[in-house]
């Protein structure tokens, strides 16, 4: 199996399974991290129109708690006429308040006055005052709206909503009781236009096919996208809603799941302070999840281009250093074969360029011992057939020895020069030998070096490991800096909303101050200017209120982007922690390599050791001619008298010579193995 097979089996799997838990742990955190910030921006969204609903009622309450005020105040020392003044200009201060009335108890006005009812409403852009409800037919202290405002005590009641069929306007009433040391003397009443609440709800508009709807206190829709349930049908009449109906009526807040108009719908509901009313926003899941699924899909090709440029990258980068492995396999193949002619071609200054460095630098060595010892063997070889010749040729000359007893001491001496040339050869090969072992323990040296330039790069490893463990750190100190701005950016929007609730106060006090003014007549004139300007002053806070809202909001948005941003970089960290896991991988192949070459390094020793036995073998051959030259020559003093121990000398010196023909001839046989 290649080692490219080997990485693809190995590396595939790993990236395909970090790859798949990665997309499903983004997947899952991406969709609870949106179903926060949508239930977030929901419950601001619900809260904004509570908000504008509430502040709609206060400025509307307002009015029937300031004549309510003038009531006590003043009492029965007020005309009809003064009464219908503070009325007509009551009424005119909110754009959807369409009437208000004084209503007292039997004869509370005076002992001949049964009903005191005055009552000024809008007919279009005029204002009109009647005193018809002031009979016995109507009755108004038996009134709904009366004995709500009666028992509300220190606070307004309200009525529900309903419809009138002149004006075609939804409407509800606030009655206020007018208290005195008296007790409850009676009640002032207030109509107000719901158009206003119903625009503002009709206009909630969350994903594509999101809307928002209104209902009463028993259920009864106020507001619709259907305007045929409007003031006509309740919650519970609506096959679909009816199932979450009760939870939505008997609950201040929440959020329920249900099926509207065959799709998947999240109904998000609120109770208004003040009527007790419900809000219920619902928003589509599809809609609201559809940045989920573009994520998936996005997350999906993702993967895919990972795991493909991954096995590309993989493919390419170990056929290269398959390659350069293959290269340097087939190198130490013709190596040992006995082939020193193949040198590796370096490319590159890696740790392979290194390995094929030393290469060369031994194939060098290697090619330089065999020349030297097959020079000797040759000259070895030569000296041998010398040798054996003039053996055959004493044997042959045995008659003639007494006379030529002097050529024969001639030839024993210069058999005893060659045989010491044979002993300084074999001297010279040894020290060439001696050499060839420096070069192996060089070449070990090389590869302990490699081994310890192996460990420091996994030093710098664990070192950038435990970098990319701080930065991830920063990363989550910088999300809880964004958080906390956020958190701060609420802070602001609750005082921004109680310096609007000042600012009401502060209008409603002006408008006191202004009706005191008017009631005072020419004195008060000065004092209703002042009024007047304090009640320019709340205005304008109430505008600078709005500004600082716009400011939040936008606040509020961008802390929202950073909290995504911050997210993305966290995906970006976790890569970054991928890689550096695949290049301590890469580490580690690198390291088996450096393990194999040391195995050949062990055999080159061997074969070092197996050489030098055959070294010694030759030397004490060659010791052994010395010393049958030595006898030779002395041999000739004494060659006359002992021809026959002269002829076993030289049998014994054939014998020697045959020996040292063989040995030289295994040499031979030897060396010719090496190809250099």
């Amino acid at each position: 199996m290649s080692i490219r097979t080997k990485m693809l089996i190995v590396f595939i799997p790993i990236i395909l399974l970090a790859t798949s838990l990665i997309s499903i742990i983004s997947v899952f955190e991406t969709k609870e991290g949106l179903e926060k910030q949508i239930e977030e921006r929901i419950s601001i969204s619900l809260k904004e129109i509570n908000e504008s609903i509430e502040h709609e009622f206060t400025s509307h309450r307002q009015i029937a708690e300031a004549v309510a005020s003038v009531y006590k105040a003043k009492g029965n020392e007020l005309s009809k006429a003064d009464y219908r003044a503070v009325l007509e200009k009551m009424v005119t201060l909110n754009p959807n308040t369409l009437g208000s009335g004084i209503w007292l108890e039997y004869y509370t006005y005076d002992s001949d006055t049964k009903y005191f009812g005055p009552y000024v409403y809008k007919d279009g852009d005029s204002l009109v005052y009647t005193e018809d409800y002031e009979t016995e037919e109507y009755d108004y202290p038996n009134t709904d709206w009366y004995i709500i405002g009666k028992n509300a005590e220190n606070r307004a009641g309200w009525t529900d909503p309903y419809y009138d069929e002149t004006s075609g306007i939804t409407m509800i009433t606030t009655a206020v009781p007018i208290n005195t040391d008296k007790g409850t003397v009676g009640v002032v009443s207030a109509d107000y236009d719901l158009t206003t609440i119903q625009r503002i709800i009709s206009e909630v508009k969350l994903e594509d096919s999101g809307f928002a709807f209104l209902l009463d206190s028993k259920g009864q829709f106020i507001v619709h996208k259907d305007s045929e349930k409007v003031m006509k049908q309740t919650i519970n009449d609506d096959q679909e809603l009816s199932v979450i109906a009760e939870k939505i009526l008997n609950n201040d807040s929440g959020s329920e799941e249900v099926t509207f108009e065959g799709k998947n719908f999240k109904a998000y509901y609120f109770s208004l302070e003040s009527t007790g009313w419900k809000l219920v926003v619902m928003a589509p899941t599809a809609e609201l999840f559809s940045s989920v699924y573009d994520i998936v899909k996005k997350v999906i090709i993702i993967s895919l281009a990972i795991i493909i440029l991954a096995f590309v990258f993989i493919t390419l980068y170990s056929a290269t250093f398959s390659k350069r492995i293959k290269q340097f396999v087939d190198k130490l193949g013709f190596v040992a074969k006995g082939d020193f002619t193949q040198p590796i071609e370096i490319k590159a200054d890696d740790e392979i360029g290194k390995m094929g460095k030393y290469y060369n630098n031994v194939l060098e060595a290697l090619k330089h011992m065999v020349n030297t010892i097959s020079a000797n063997t040759e000259n070895i070889a030569s000296m041998s057939e010398e040798l054996s010749a003039k053996s055959q040729l004493v044997a042959s000359s045995t008659e003639e020895v007494t006379k030529t007893v002097e050529e024969i001491a001639k030839g024993a001496i210069e058999q005893a020069t060659d045989v010491e040339s044979a002993a300084r050869n074999m001297e010279e090969l040894g020290n060439l030998m001696e050499k060839d072992s420096e070069y192996v323990q060089e070449l070990n040296e090389a590869a302990e070096q490699i081994e310890k330039q192996k460990e420091d790069g996994f030093g710098i490893l664990k070192n950038l490991v435990e970098k990319t463990a701080r930065s991830n750190e920063a990363a989550v100190e910088i999300y809880g800096v964004i958080l906390s701005n956020n958190e701060s950016a609420e802070k602001i929007a609750r005082a921004s909303s109680m310096i609007q609730s000042i600012a009401d106060q502060t209008n409603l006090l002006a408008l006191n101050a202004a009706i005191e003014a008017a009631s005072a007549g020419e004195a008060g004139r000065g004092f209703g200017v002042v009024a007047d300007e304090i009640r320019k002053l709340a205005e304008q806070s109430n505008r600078f209120t709005s500004d600082i809202n716009v400011v939040i909001n936008e606040l509020r948005s961008k802390s929202r982007s950073a909290v995504e941003t911050m997210n993305e970089v966290k995906q970006i960290v976790d890569a970054q922690n991928e890689s550096v896991k695949q290049t301590e991988d890469k580490f580690k192949g690198i390291a088996e390599a450096i393990d194999v070459i040391k195995t050949i390094i062990d055999k080159l020793n061997n074969s070092s050791l197996i050489m030098t036995g055959h070294r010694n073998k030759i030397i004490e051959l060659i010791q052994a001619l010395s010393a049958i030259s030595e006898e030779n020559a002395a041999g000739t003093e004494q060659a006359s008298a002992s021809m026959e121990e002269q002829a076993a000398a030289i049998q014994e010196i054939s014998a020697s010579v045959a020996h040292l023909t063989t040995i030289a001839e295994e040499l031979r046989v030897l060396i010719a193995n090496f190809k250099i």
